[in-house]
């Protein structure tokens, strides 16, 4: 498949789209705005929006070191970071 292309497929009710590494980092590069999932030290779940930069292919996250979310992925640094698009 040639560079920058994009194949969709149907499978069932579900549209599978086959997207390069590249490609996705090119979307995530141009937002700013994501979700960050994690878990506190009594086990609850927390989402959180936050604002990011992109150095290279690392995601920096913007926020006071005082913050809540600071404390709780000091505590568990097992998070998950959704980015609509």
């Amino acid at each position: 498949m040639p560079a920058g292309t994009t194949s969709v497929t149907w499978r069932g009710d579900a549209v599978i789209a086959d997207l390069t590494s590249a490609q996705v980092w090119e979307v995530i590069e141009q937002q700013n705005y994501g979700v960050l999932g994690m878990v506190t030290a009594k086990h609850e779940a927390r989402s959180t929006g936050i604002v990011y930069i992109l150095g290279g292919r690392r995601l920096y996250i913007g926020t006071w070191t005082s913050m809540w979310k600071v404390r709780h992925v000091q505590q568990n640094p097992h998070v998950s970071v959704t980015i609509p698009i």
